[in-house]
């Protein structure tokens, strides 16, 4: 019952109410001192913390939950909560390692959240392995998987009625058309149809879509279309207790201001600088990257070269793993240019 009660307010963006229920799991799991129950009771903890932006809380309960998991408990819990939840929190720890920067570790996470989802031969649990798999590709910049990913996420959805993975597996398609293929008109429709699914379905919770939405307008010269999707997404979840993806919306809105017919340089400038500070404060290290290299072409654009490259430069170290990924790889081109 505390399980539903918690999914139900989750979905609806009531963050507040979904914590007081996992800590009344967690309370009741400690009591009984049953295995069986604390990996549930640790995703419930976790899954709220990552939505709020609280990522290190989010780790530490979902390794919890891993620790706890066993593979014979699968059935079981397939059946007394509808998903397997040690693949959901593998798969939910895989995103939250990937927005700390850690995303050679998050793509290890990834496939084997991925690869035991599929041992479960469960519809729901299966999809959502998906889903969590293509956020996690998209922060690692390999679109082509993306697409792969969503289309797998697509097929089963229409295969089992699922809106919300339709929804997601519309807008994963479509990223891959607009940013991998070319296709860009082809490919913004079709996130724009997963972003009218999704609304449709109720969910007051997921607004990374919007995220990934407003980027490609932007990169589509779509700049207007786009800031509209971003104030949108900021009126998402009630209370505004969802902020995992604030720091990339503030950052989006910067690359809007500057692709409009007039750019915006110092209001630009100002939601980068928000970007970094929010993706700061949350340890989001990915976000904090786009940030400061968004702000780093503004200001090279301004001829403040040397401001750029030493902020540029303090971010890219920090990064000990992925070095090879496209983000990182644009960032040093940009201090060499």
């Amino acid at each position: 019952m505390l399980f539903g009660l918690w999914r139900f307010y989750l979905a609806r963006g009531d963050i507040a109410t979904a914590q007081e229920l996992a800590n009344q799991l967690l309370a009741a799991a400690e009591r009984q001192a049953d295995e069986r129950l604390t990996t549930p009771a640790h995703v419930t903890c976790g899954v709220p913390f990552f939505y709020k932006g609280e990522l290190e809380a989010a780790r530490r309960h979902l390794e919890r939950a891993i620790v706890c998991y066993r593979s014979e408990h699968s059935t079981a819990q397939t059946l007394a909560y509808g998903q397997d939840l040690g693949v959901a929190a593998v798969c939910f720890l895989a995103w939250t390692l990937a927005l700390q920067g850690y995303r050679d570790q998050a793509a290890e996470a990834a496939v084997r959240g991925l690869e035991e989802a599929r041992a479960t031969s469960h519809p729901f649990t299966l999809a959502l392995a998906l889903h969590l798999n293509g956020m996690v590709r998209h922060l690692r910049g390999e679109l082509q998987m993306v697409g792969e990913i969503g289309k797998e996420e697509l097929a089963l959805a229409r295969e089992q009625q699922f809106p919300f993975f339709f929804a997601g597996g519309s807008g994963f398609c479509g990223l891959t058309l607009t940013a991998a293929e070319g296709e860009t008109e082809q490919g913004l429709e079709l996130m724009r149809e997963g972003a009218r699914v999704y609304r449709a379905s109720g969910m007051k919770l997921g607004s990374a879509h919007l995220a990934h939405l407003g980027a490609a307008l932007v990169t589509a010269q779509h700049a207007d279309e786009a800031l509209a999707v971003l104030t949108e997404a900021r009126a998402w979840s009630p209370g505004g207790e969802e902020r995992a993806y604030r720091a990339e919306f503030a950052r989006i809105e910067g690359e809007a201001l500057l692709g409009r017919a007039t750019p915006d340089e110092k209001g630009a400038g100002a939601c980068f600088e928000e970007a970094i500070a929010l993706a700061r404060a949350q340890g989001a290290r990915v976000f904090e990257l786009w940030a400061v290299t968004s702000l780093a072409r503004l200001w090279r654009r301004q001829g403040r070269t040397a401001s750029a490259c030493d902020r540029l430069a303090r971010t890219i170290e920090w990064f000990t793993e992925g070095l090879d990924l496209a983000d990182l790889h644009a960032a040093r081109s940009l201090l060499g240019g």
